[in-house]
This record gives structure tokens, sequence and C-alpha cells, in this order.
């Protein structure tokens, strides 16, 4: 499998990308979904050239999660099954597609198997932007190679992290996602500001205690706080602010009989 990356749980590797734009595609033109066992791993979200999607042992959230490209705290709704039931799909394009093309596509066949509706909701809740500090970025930027297996986020254990060919948006999902002790590092959604669309390599240790904008404890007095550590290594800041934020609701679905 090419190009590993993990991605809010799910392992997602993209392949061999070809730029289709100028051919619109709405559907798929083959699709088969099967249950799959429930509580199975690896949990797999795979994309290929030619235009091919393979989604292992993944419940219907992350599906969705996976077609609108939003985060788990934005889906909300549902029968309890959307969580637990996992599903096993392939489908294929005519032709190639780019990713975004695909994730359409998905939209549609989570609307047509799935029936599923969903309800749109925007609001404002507090977040934390990742922004360029005054200084400017500290990111080795390092030329992509999608060949490469071990791109994207690292985690090196409570206080480390490291990026290796990684994006922003990849390094937001990171500081959002940080668990210890079944607590988050960062107590808000991370959102990224930066306006850096490359890849870089870098790494950020910090004092590895939990950790928020009103309040910072350590069991490493000497170790810089999250805050800190992403200003000074990474040359970047984290504000705590408001933004409007898109929230999905799932209104209706149904598990889809196998095909």
């Amino acid at each position: 499998m090419k190009n590993l990356v993990l991605t809010m749980g799910i392992m997602v590797a993209v392949a061999g990308w070809v730029n289709a734009q100028s051919q619109k595609k709405t559907a798929f033109e083959v699709a088969s979904i099967r249950p799959a066992v429930r509580g199975s791993f690896p949990r797999s979200i795979i994309y290929s050239a030619g235009g091919r999607f393979t989604a292992s042992n993944v419940p219907l959230r992350a599906l969705i999660e996976e077609a609108y490209d939003v985060r788990d705290f934005q889906v909300s709704g549902g029968p309890d099954w959307v969580n637990s039931d996992q599903f096993n799909i392939t489908a294929k394009t005519e032709g190639d597609a780019s990713k975004e093309q695909v994730r359409a596509m998905l939209q549609e066949l989570l609307a047509d198997r799935f029936q599923l509706v969903l309800r749109r909701e925007s609001k404002e809740v507090n977040v934390y932007t990742l922004t360029v500090g005054k200084l400017g970025p500290k990111l080795k930027e390092v030329k992509l190679d999608e060949d490469n297996a071990a791109r994207g986020m690292r985690f090196g254990g409570i206080g480390r992290i490291a990026g290796v060919m990684a994006s922003m948006p990849q390094l937001v999902v990171m500081l959002s996602d940080i668990r210890l002790n079944g607590s988050g590092i960062l107590d808000r959604p991370v959102l990224d500001r930066t306006g850096l669309t490359g890849a870089y390599d870098f790494k950020l240790e910090w004092s590895g205690e939990e950790q928020s904008a009103d309040r910072t404890t350590s069991t490493n007095p000497a170790g810089p706080s999250i805050f800190t550590a992403v200003q000074e290594q990474l040359g970047l800041k984290l504000e705590l602010t408001q933004a409007p934020v898109e929230f999905f609701v799932i209104e209706q679905a149904g598990k889809p009989g196998e095909n």
C-alpha cells in the first residue's frame, strides 16, 4: 500500500492522482458495499489511480467525515450503528478522477445506498487558529514524494510529534487529536490559517502535560508549553478565538443490503 497517512484514526493512502478536473463526474461507474465484522482492523480508506476507491472496516460516520472532508466533532446524530457497524466498499469511476471528484461521488453513494440525509449547520464556536508567527515559519519545506509511505504525521509519545512531508492540515488534525489520559492536550478544535500549502519536515516537543490557553500545568517545568513550543520550534502561533464552523447532523440513515 502506498502513501500511508494517519488521519482521524483512519489510514488514508493516496496513490498516483491524475488531474481530471475537465471531466465532470457525478457517480461511480460500479460500487460494492458489504458489511464487515464489527471491531475489525485495520480500518483504511484508499484512493488509487484510475479512479478507484476502497474502504475497509470503516463505519458510516467515518465515511461521512471522509466524503465531506470534515472532522469527528463536526458530525453528530443518527442511530448508534453509524458509529459501530463497519463496511467494506469497493468503487471505481469511469476513467481517472481527482480526489475531490471521488469525494463528491462518495457523497452520492452514501445518499443512495445508506439513504443518508444530512442537515448542515454553521455555528460560532471557540477554536484555536494556527497562524504564521511574526518572524515567519521555521519549517523545512521539502519536495513531496508520493511514493514515500512514511510521509504524514507521527506521534512519538507524550510531548512529541513529528512531520515527514506533512501538510498544515495534517498538523492541525494531530494537534486537535492528541490525547493524554483520555483528555485533549488542546481543548478546542484547531483550524489552519497559516496559508502554507507545501510539504514540510519538522519536529515538535513540549512538556507533555495537559494544557489550555487559560490553564498551563506541567510535570516538567523545564519543558515549554505546547503554545510556546509551536511558536519557538515551528515559527507558528496558536490563538484562541471564535470562528464559524460547519457541522453535519445525521437526520436519516439506513443499512444497505449486500451487493
